[in-house]
């Protein structure tokens, strides 16, 4: 293809040189002599391409000329084009030493062809040379033999992985000319695999116009005179794109396209502002520039120097305004600002863009007019969103000239248009080639609108018939005009009517014959969906409706229904209907719906539903759905009809006479929030004989799902999956005790939050997975070894449960089990001494099981659990053994004990027998005797070489002298060290590590002074070095770190005050560093060239980057609570912003300093990091006034507060104000005192608190805020409260969130990436204390039961263990 794009490329140098417009410019310049010259040579020139492409093949001086040639094009093509320029600005200063250079060239490629023999191949016809056929996707060769392999192989690179994702790939295909190359391409091309595998695919082949960033291969090879003759260029867009990337781009001086390409990420990714500020200005022949997806602040005036841009691309772009030079890119056509969040204008003069076609601001929600005399923009093909502002300038009339507009059409801001006149001036009946159209109305009412004006804008604005989409939002008008709804728009396929508050009925759209999706929504004053809605004499309203949405209609009351006429059908294709949150709705639905699939019915509490007919004639106005194509319905609070018949009829007689089933088609029923019902109505599953999905949530009175007399036989012979959600007083699911057997086909059952639930009877054997989580009274399931297909157990906050199963084992299908927070449970098997046999067991987790004593033993045979792959126990305190059965010989992949302080270690056989072998992740508690036994195995001289398959070994409570065989582990890549007490690591200098590991993770090492591992530098392969919680680490001066290392990660160390004396490896890509309050400054020798991401997190104390300045590598920057640092990096004004501009991501207490809309705060205002606690305290304790539900405060210290009195005294001084359950009551509760003396134990501790991240001081978070009356609480929390300070602290930067899950609360703590688990209880507030006579009332389901059994803990001062 390149031969016929260079061919037509010259042609249309041609037709240019012979433009009228050209030689007007010519005679004016005096050029014409030299024009003529150039169109007379450059036609003669063309008439002998088509012989030199076929030359080139096998004249090396043929393919040169051919070369000059097309960079002689691009250069002439320029010229011209700086020619077309003036005729749009008039000004124009010609470069005579440019144009004499061009005619030099272009004289001797003239005198050049004629000693290669070219000829004018068409033109004499004596067929001396055959013809090259260009090339092309089309294969034209039947086969080409031997080359299979080639094409198999190229196809297995196309269609692997790395060639997925975001990245883009290139295979090249060399050869010397005429073995087949472009037949190949062909072939893999047109491969059908191709085509399934790519979306989108294109034929381009080019000559070395073209330059890919990414191929180095070519750049290396061809040196910098390729790259210097580029006209094109490409390259993949990464997260984070900076300096170094583009700077080859600095010598391509020529290049005519800057084009990145790529998925991109979710929120966009971020370049070096070098790029839009310095790079780009130089590329002064762009025509196609794309910086699509970037997050770029700020573009340099300079851009309105790229005189030839035809297509520019700024998606995603931060930027609150465009250069006004802009406006002088006479040339430009297309101009895509879609995205642009923060851009709240565009450039005075964006009408001088005489040639733009395409202005795309989808998305820009920040505009908020046009800019003046958009009119004049004649070409105007694109133009999503026009806005109407309220100013003279930015007039709704602006559209009419723009008769071109084609695609979508927005127009916003329609109530500024106050003369109907200038609506019909828009002439939208003219633009035929859109095919949506968007109207919008502000939300916003006020005095100042005016509906009858509005209803005569909404009737000028009457869009041609051929429209297929139109929306209409925030209309103000009482009707809609008589053009809506009409039958001419005979396209019309979608309609959207959204907040026309006033209208008081809907136009007759059942007369729009293409109409197939309909929403209304918002409609607040309609009472009545009538006759007028169908179309007055239309015997088939709506006939290819499919999707039709009520939504937000709080005055709807009725629906009529079409008039039943013979052969009269109306929604004859309609396939979902949703009706929602319309409260008034009582009457009936219409009924004759034949193809309805999906219903969904919500918030609509007036609304009787039942699907079983009744024969009797009933008070209540009820919708018996017969919908016999019905698949799937959704009800949510709605109204179930307790009977189908009256008193006189019972349901049973009801259903006896039921001729047949109207629901029969029906596979997936979810039902939420209905009211009224302590058990199901007999009739509900009555003929569901189809149905596979069933979800039930939000039945607050439910008891038990069905009554003694409703059996389940032969009513859902089909269900596979049943969810039982958020019922509270649910005792039981089969009241008869043996209907669960009846459900042959159920497969999965979920039951969560449903407290009272205490027990089952038999469940269906076909269970495959069975799921049971917040269920407090559960104290037993039945016997798991019937359920011979169940294949997933999984167990969650279950505290009363004593025993998994009743029967003589486990599910023998078994294959994954999950048990955590099942406080009661004492053993998986309720006889003792039974021994299982569950050959299909692939994954075990037991965790937080306090009273588990044992497991039970495995049968001895060849089976027992032989594919167990994965066994996790941890925090089981009260677990003794672990039987050697559960140690297969050949599976085991991961092992995992934690916190079992009682576990016996395993029987010596066990470890001979090297049950362990084929472990590759193994996590152990070093305290304990079992994995101390197994440690001393595994490391041991004599064992240790059967461990080849361990890659990933973690060990808390670590005792190092047991560690000394580490490096006979020559398989190991990630070793986790966790809680030592030592004060130097390693203490005796001889702990000796394998070479093979990649990575290592030291963390809460709570008397660690120093660490002086001077053999890390032997780690050949350690690529990542994590040191966490080392509270008393006062050096790592001695520390020699390997050149392998990559990421380093050094966190909670508030003594540290140096870097390793060596400074960092020329190789680390990543370093982070957090909560090191003494860390003072970087290493003398900078920072590592190859530095991408730096993270700095509350090092207060760090004040100054190196001298050496940050790494041009550097593309990550993250500053977080380091006060002085972020003043000296503020934006134009700090003393390092010079440093920081270049790098494509730097952010600083959370806020990206490239984005334009961030106001600094003033530097004035003081940090609360800098603050005293009673300074702290001064500012905080006015602000908390009328609390109504604080429990106690926290004073989240960020991990550790820099001083020796830290976070973990902090918590020790805590738990002696505390009354939390299982602990003393003669403690004071917190949640009885005021916040002054609740703080009172706290202060004294925390008088050189340097960075007090932030307090938290309100329920309000976790929904209590409804026992707001409670009498005992309201005196005990007076004058504390608001859940976030506020005032001058520059602000607080941290909050802190609490779950409560029972004993255990999780808060996490973003601004230091750390967990901090509050275990113990915490403060457990009584019931009464916190209004347990509102407790109906309460959200998110919390119940009685368990406010009265635990207590609602409120946000407590535990116990912390802090976990970074």
């Amino acid at each position: 293809m390149a031969e016929i794009f260079l061919g037509a490329f010259v042609n249309a140098l041609v037709e240019k040189l012979a433009s009228g417009d050209l030689w007007n410019i010519a005679r004016t310049e005096r050029i014409g002599t030299q024009l003529t010259k150039w169109s007379s040579m450059l036609a003669q020139v063309q008439a002998v391409v088509a012989d030199a492409e076929e030359k080139q093949i096998t004249d090396l001086g043929v393919n040169l000329w051919l070369s000059d040639l097309e960079d002689l094009s691009y250069d002439m093509d320029d010229v011209l084009d700086e020619f077309a320029t003036k005729l749009c600005n008039g000004r124009m200063r010609l470069k005579m030493d440019e144009m004499n250079e061009i005619t030099t060239r272009l004289q001797d490629l003239f005198d050049r062809r004629k000693g290669l023999g070219l000829e004018n191949i068409n033109a004499t016809g004596s067929g001396k040379a055959p013809q090259r056929r260009p090339t092309s996707a089309l294969i034209i060769e039947p086969c080409l033999y031997g080359r299979d392999n080639d094409k198999k192989a190229i196809l297995e690179l196309l269609l692997s992985d790395q060639f997925g994702s975001n990245k883009v790939g290139v295979v090249p295909i060399v050869g010397m000319g005429g073995v087949g190359k472009t037949t190949l391409a062909q072939m893999i091309y047109n491969d059908e695999m191709v085509d399934e595998h790519f979306e989108m695919k294109a034929w381009y082949l080019a000559r070395k116009t073209c330059f890919r960033l990414e191929d180095k291969l070519i750049r290396e090879s061809e040196g910098d005179e390729s790259i210097s003759k580029a006209r094109h260029s490409s390259y993949s867009r990464g997260h984070h794109d900076g300096v170094k990337k583009f700077e080859a781009f600095k010598k391509a001086k020529n290049l005519r396209t800057f084009l990145q390409c790529g998925l991109g990420y979710e929120y966009g990714s971020y370049l070096t502002s070098d790029v839009p500020l310095r790079l780009l200005p130089g590329l002064k022949r762009l025509r196609v520039l794309s910086l699509r997806r970037y997050r770029i602040g700020e573009l340099s005036n300079s851009i309105g120097d790229l005189k030839h841009l035809r297509y520019l691309d700024f998606s995603c772009a931060l930027i609150l305004t465009l250069p006004e030079s802009i406006c002088t890119l006479y040339n430009l056509q297309t101009l895509i600002l879609r995205d642009c969040e923060n851009l709240k204008m565009l450039p005075t003069n964006t009408s001088d863009l005489i040639s733009l076609r395409h202005l795309d601001i989808t998305g820009a929600n920040s505009l908020r007019e046009m800019p003046p005399k958009i009119g004049k923009l004649m070409s105007l093909q694109t133009l999503p969103n026009f806005i109407v502002g309220n100013g003279n300038e930015s007039t709704i009339t602006e559209l009419g000239n723009l008769i071109h507009l084609r695609g979508t059409l927005s127009i916003s801001g329609l109530e500024n248009v106050t003369d109907a006149l200038d609506a019909r001036r828009a002439n939208l009946k003219d633009k035929q080639g859109l095919d949506v159209l968007l109207m919008k109305w502000s939300n916003v009412s006020d005095n100042a609108r005016n509906g009858s004006v509005e209803s005569k804008v909404l009737d000028m604005l009457e869009p041609h018939k051929k429209l297929k989409e139109l929306s209409i939002y925030g209309y103000g008008g009482l009707k809609f005009p008589t053009w809506v709804g009409n039958s001419l728009f005979s396209n019309m396929v979608c309609l959207k009517f959204e907040n026309c508050e006033k209208c008081t009925s809907l136009p007759p759209l059942g007369q729009l014959p293409s109409l197939a999706k309909l929403y209304i929504q918002g409609m607040k004053v309609v009472g009545n969906v009538g006759l007028e809605f169908y179309g007055l004499g239309h015997p088939n309203p709506f006939p290819a409706l499919e999707i039709l949405t009520f939504d937000d209609m709080p005055e709807w009351k009725e629906w009529t229904p079409f008039g039943v006429e013979e052969g009269a059908q109306a929604f004859a294709r309609l396939t979902e209907l949703s009706i929602e949150s319309c409260p008034k709705l009582s009457h009936e639905l219409p009924r004759n719906l034949p193809r309805l699939r999906n219903l969904d019915i919500k918030e609509c509490p007036l609304l009787v539903v039942a699907w079983i007919p009744s024969p009797t004639e009933l008070n209540e106005v009820r919708n018996t759905l017969h919908f016999d194509s019905l698949v799937s319905l959704h009800l949510k609070d709605v109204l179930i009809a307790d009977s189908l018949g009256s008193s006189e009829v019972g349901d049973q007689v009801v259903l006896k006479n039921s001729s047949h089933s109207l629901l029969s088609s029906l596979t997936s029923l979810k039902v939420e929030n209905i009211r009224g019902h302590k058990c199901l109505p007999s009739w509900v599953f009555q003929g569901l004989t189809g149905l596979q999905e069933l979800s039930l949530r939000g039945f607050k009175e439910l008891t038990t799902l069905w009554e003694d007399e409703a059996r389940l036989q032969n009513c859902l012979p089909a269900l596979r999956r049943l969810t039982i959600y958020d019922c509270p007083q649910l005792i039981s699911l089969f009241a008869g005790g043996e209907e669960g057997d009846n459900l042959k086909s159920l497969q999965e059952l979920s039951i969560s939050h449903c407290p009272s639930l205490i027990s089952f009877s038999v469940m269906p054997s076909t269970l495959k997975e069975l799921r049971i989580n917040y269920c407090y009274g559960l104290v037993s399931l039945p016997d798991l070894t019937l359920l011979n297909n169940l294949e997933k157990l999984d167990l969650f906050s279950c505290p009363s449960l004593t025993h998994l199963s009743s029967g003589s084992g486990l599910p023998p299908a078994l294959k994954e089990l999950r048990v955590i927070w099942c406080a009661e449970l004492k053993s998986l098997i309720a006889e003792e001494g039974i021994k299982i046999n569950c050959p299909s067991l692939e994954s075990v987790e037991i965790s937080e099981c306090e009273r588990l004593k044992t497991l039970p033993d495995v049968m001895q045979n060849n089976n027992g659990l032989k594919n167990l792959s994965r066994l996790w126990i941890d925090l089981c305190g009260n677990l003794e053994s672990l039987p050697e059965g559960w140690f297969p010989t050949t599976n085991l992949r991961e092992f995992h004990i934690y916190k079992c302080e009682k576990l016996k270690p395993l029987p010596n056989h066990a470890y001979n027998n090297n049950h362990l072998a084929s472990v590759e992740d193994l996590e152990l508690d070093g305290f304990l005797e079992l994995t101390t036994g197994l440690l001393s195995h595994i490391l041991d001289e004599g064992s240790s070489s059967y461990f080849t398959n361990l890659t990933e070994l973690g060990i808390f409570r670590v005792d190092i002298g047991k560690l000394c065989g580490l490096h006979r582990l020559y398989s190991l890549r990630k070793l986790y060290l966790w809680d030592w007490d030592g004060v130097s690591f390693p203490e005796d200098e001889m702990l000796l590590f394998p070479s093979s590991l990649v990575v290592l993770w030291m963390g809460n090492f709570l008397n660690l002074e120093k660490l002086s591992f001077k053999d890390f530098e032997i780690l050949v392969s350690l690529e990542r070095l994590e040191i966490r919680n080392c509270p008393k680490l006062t050096s790592i001066s001695e520390l020699r770190l390997p050149a392998s290392l990559s990421h380093l990660w050094i966190s909670g160390c508030p003594n540290l005050a140096s870097f390793p004396e060596q400074g960092l490896p020329p190789s680390l890509s990543n370093l982070w560093i957090s909560d090191c309050p003494n860390l003072a400054s970087f290493p003398e020798q900078g920072l590592p060239p190859s530095l991408s991401i730096l993270s700095i997190f509350n090092c207060p104390n760090l004040a100054s980057f190196p001298e050496q300045g940050l790494p041009p590598s550097l593309l990550n920057l993250e500053i977080d609570e380091c006060p002085i640092l972020k003043q000296r990096c503020e934006k134009g004004k700090g003393q390092y912003w010079r440093f920081i501009t270049h790098i494509p991501q730097v952010t600083i207490d959370n806020k990206f300093v490239f984005d334009p809309t961030i106001e600094w705060p003033s530097s004035k205002s003081r940090h609360c990091t800098n603050m005293t606690a009673p300074e702290c305290e001064s500012l905080l304790f006015p602000l908390l006034s009328s609390a109504q539900y604080l429990s106690c405060m926290v004073l989240s210290l960020q991990n550790h507060l820099g001083s020796e009195k830290g976070c973990w005294e902090v918590a020790n001084k805590a738990s002696e104000i505390r009354c939390s359950y299982g602990f003393s009551s003669k403690s004071r509760h917190c949640t009885n005192m005021t916040a002054p003396e609740c703080a009172s134990p706290l202060f004294p501790l925390l008088s050189s608190a340097q960075y007090l991240s932030c307090l938290v001081l309100s329920l309000q978070w976790f929904p209590l805020d409804t026992y707001a009356n409670s009498r005992t609480t309201l005196e005990a929390r007076k004058g504390v409260g608001k859940a976030f300070i506020k005032g001058d602290l520059d602000p607080v930067q941290s909050w802190v969130s609490f779950l409560l899950q029972i004993d255990f609360w999780f808060c996490t703590l973003p601004s230091s990436s750390s967990i901090c688990i509050v275990r113990g209880g915490g403060i457990h507030a009584k019931a009464e204390d916190v209004g347990a006579d509102s407790v109906e009332n309460v959200e998110w389901s919390i119940t009685e039961m368990i406010l009265k059994s635990k207590g609602m803990m409120q946000y407590c001062l535990g116990s912390v263990w802090t976990a970074r």
